[in-house]
């Protein structure tokens, strides 16, 4: 049996983020010491952390990172809090058994719960996967601070931009 939770960083465990961190490793493989020197110097108190457990284990693992974003049209300039879709993970020997799309869904319900855009970079290769799950390609020439040349940059939400009184097809964005 698989249960999925939403824990912010701040009612994790040690434990957990040990965890979180080893899962971690099996795929970025810079050490577990180096790994938890990340989580804590990056994951902030609010930042949602998305788990799969499947024998009180984890086994697969999401983080939306609360960060701000500038926006900017041809009228108006603003600072939204986004989440920044981080990480996704999946020990090896449970793909292929939907797992990662019950993952996703609680992204969106999660991102969706607080009204937030939400952006992520992702390789050529992993682009239909994310549209699958309703991420939209965003054009970078929009980004004012580029970075990360060979990554491709999606965003979910997006109609959440109406609230703000921008327009999908004018905007600009900056990372803070």
């Amino acid at each position: 049996m698989y249960k999925i939770y939403s824990i912010k960083r701040s009612n994790l465990s040690k434990n957990q983020i040990r965890s979180i961190c080893s899962l971690k490793d099996t795929f970025w493989k810079y050490g577990i010491k180096s790994q938890l020197a990340w989580f804590k110097k990056y994951v902030y108190p609010n930042d949602i952390n998305n788990l799969i457990y499947h024998d009180d284990k984890i086994i697969g693992y999401t983080l939306l990172r609360k960060l701000k974003v500038r926006l900017r049209d041809q009228n108006k300039s603003k600072t939204i809090s986004y989440f920044w879709f981080d990480t996704l993970i999946l020990k090896k020997e449970y793909r292929d058994r939907n797992l990662s799309k019950k993952l996703m869904l609680l992204n969106s319900r999660m991102i969706k719960k607080h009204k937030y855009i939400s952006f992520l970079f992702c390789k050529k290769k992993l682009i239909n996967f994310y549209k699958k799950n309703y991420w939209y390609i965003f054009d970078k020439k929009k980004m004012i601070n580029k970075y990360k040349k060979n990554y491709n940059l999606l965003i979910f939400n997006k109609r959440v931009l109406k609230n703000y009184g921008f327009t999908y097809k004018r905007l600009k964005i900056k990372f803070l």
